[in-house]
């Protein structure tokens, strides 16, 4: 496999040790499908919104890096 990137080949090949991969899970926060990393006490840290509707992008509520109640 060839790969032309601008990205470090060190960042392309990193380890897959569950360590230090998060564990992630898609799940629905206020009616959108989010990809969520699990925090304590049943909050979540947002990776990425996984909606197709654009106007979902756009909501502060839901950007990556919001935490949210998954209970």
């Amino acid at each position: 496999m060839l790969i032309w990137s601008v990205v470090p080949s060190e960042t392309i090949w990193q380890s897959s040790d569950a360590e230090q991969c998060p564990q992630t899970k898609v799940t629905e926060v206020k009616g959108v499908k989010v990809l969520v990393e699990p925090l304590a006490d049943g909050k979540g840290r947002i990776s990425q919104v996984l909606s197709t509707n654009p106007a979902d992008f756009l909501r502060t509520d839901l950007a990556p890096g919001a935490i949210v109640n998954l209970v």
